[in-house]
Parts: C-alpha cells; structure tokens; sequence
C-alpha cells in the first residue's frame, strides 16, 4: 500500500527569524555613516553662515552702513582743509565683494552747529580761500586705532573771511547738516574744505568715514536664517542617525 507524503504544515506557524542577514546590517550601517556627514555638512555650513552674519553684524547691524571713527580736528581758523588720498577703513572685506560700496566723509560739529563739506579742485580752493586764515588738516597714516588724534594740523594765517561757501561757484559736490556727509570714493584723490554755513573763527569736527552697501542688511537677514535652518536639519539627521544606531545596537 502507497505511503501518503506527511502534510505540510501552515505558513502561519512556520518560525520567523528576525535576526537581520549581513547584508541588512551593512545597509544600516552606510545609511547611518551617510546621514553622519551629512549632518556633519550641513552644521559646516551653518557655522559659516554664522560666522559671516557676526562679521556683518559687527560693522554694520541692521542697516546697510558701517560708521568708523576718523579723530577730531580743533582749530581756530574758519575752515579745515583736507587733502585725501584715500581712506583707511579698517575695513575685513574687500570692497569688490560688498558691490561696490560708496565710501562718505562725515563732519560733525562738538556743538551742534551746522557744518558745509565742500569737494573742489586744489587751485579753485587756493583761490577760494586767498588770505583767509585755514587749517591744513593731513590723516597721518601710520596711527594706530582709529578715533586717535590721527590729524597732522598745520595752521596757516590769513586776515580775511571768506564768503559763504554755498555761493562760491568752486564745488564739485558739497553737502551741509549735522552731520554734513560727503561721498568721496568716486573721486579721490580730492580736496575737501570743512567749515560752517557762515563761516567763523573756531572749529571744533569730529570726523568718521561711512561705508554704505545698499542691500547688505537684508544679505544679513537672509544668511542668518539660512544658517538657522542648516542648524536645524543637522540636528535632525545627527538625531535620526543616532537614534537608528542604537536600535541597531540592542
């Protein structure tokens, strides 16, 4: 008589291992290596986003001028004149990658009055100023920090006043107020004559050098939050990749 095959029993109460195969095991262990640099990518990029945002910060806050101390000139002359070859600005970044930045001379009178800054030509000035006692104001490079006495002022005598300077016909650019700011990167070397709208015996300015980049506080904002959400997601990969790690481990 034929012997019949034992029945198999049902899939449901076959034994299922869930010990993982070696290759899973290498699957899990790369994917997690992956999201560790990843991770460790992203805070990179986070920490130089944040970097750059201190450095901005720093020289401009929120608005898109940085204002850097240029010393004090006293002197009891009517006017201060300036020959500028450039401006030191103590500045961490070049210009060419700020845009361009338009560079201003500041004068702020120590009482408050309202002062006149005026760009001429070197011979249109002497004429101006014939006979009029003046300063001689020369930025002597090799000082150290600025808001020093960085002012090498020469007096010369005159016994005449000039004219007020808003209707001599000499002035390339001018500009008056409290403070009086004058742009002058676009035209160095230049030279500049500071004085009040009526000119008088006595001047007392403090000077600063102003370096407007339009847009830069919004290139502030934008690199903050994109450092923030770099952050962010590091965070959120080291926590996945850390979290499966220990899963695994068990």
């Amino acid at each position: 008589m034929t012997q019949m095959p034992a029945p198999t029993p049902p899939v449901s109460n076959v034994p299922v291992s869930n010990v993982p195969g070696p290759n899973d095991d290498t699957t899990a262990h790369t994917g997690d290596r992956w999201r560790l640099i990843a991770a460790g990518s992203v805070f990179g990029v986070a920490i130089l986003g944040a970097l750059a945002v201190l450095v901005l910060w720093r020289m401009f806050g929120m608005t898109d001028e940085a204002i850097m101390p240029a010393g004090r000139i006293s002197t009891s002359a009517p006017a201060i004149v300036i020959d500028i070859d450039r401006l030191r600005t103590q500045f961490p970044i070049p210009g060419s990658l700020l845009g361009n930045p338009v560079t201003s001379l500041a004068a702020t009178a120590a009482d408050g009055s309202v002062l006149f800054v005026g760009l001429g030509q070197a011979e249109a000035v002497d004429s101006y100023l014939l006979g009029s006692p003046l300063a001689l104001a020369r930025f002597r490079a090799e000082s150290s920090a600025p808001g020093d006495s960085a002012w090498q002022v020469t007096d010369v005598p005159g016994t005449a006043m000039p004219s007020p300077p808003e209707f001599a016909p000499i002035w390339q650019r001018s500009a008056s107020g409290r403070p009086a700011v004058l742009p002058v990167s676009d035209v160095l070397p230049a030279t500049v004559v500071i004085m009040g709208e009526k000119p008088k015996p006595g001047l007392d300015v403090v000077l600063d050098v102003r370096v407007k980049v339009p847009g830069i506080d919004i290139v502030t904002a934008v690199t903050a939050a994109i450092s923030g959400l770099c952050l962010i997601l590091g965070l959120v990969l080291l926590y996945f990749a850390l979290a499966r790690s220990s899963r695994v481990g068990r």
